[in-house]
């Protein structure tokens, strides 16, 4: 369907741009106590940078944006591999 809407060039890609984002940030959410576990060895996982892209999830209702900036890392099996 085409709608022809008289809006200013500034604040056009608002109509166009409608998806819910949800930020997963465990620390957060959960507490700062809360680590994830590596799969391998059980150890608490650190902290390794903050550049995780957003992805669009496809559900049945509706789309919406997954924002998981923190990347995890295990050092023990880094430094093992």
């Amino acid at each position: 369907m085409i709608v022809k809407v008289k809006s200013s060039l500034e604040t056009c890609w608002l109509d166009f741009f409608r998806m819910s984002v949800f930020n997963w940030i465990p620390e957060v959410i959960i507490g700062d106590d809360w680590y994830p576990f590596c799969p391998n060895c059980g150890k608490k996982l650190s902290k390794n940078g903050h550049t995780n892209p957003p992805l669009l999830v496809l559900g049945q209702n509706e789309n919406y944006l997954l924002n998981s900036p923190q990347k995890y890392v295990c050092n023990d099996c880094r430094d093992n591999s």
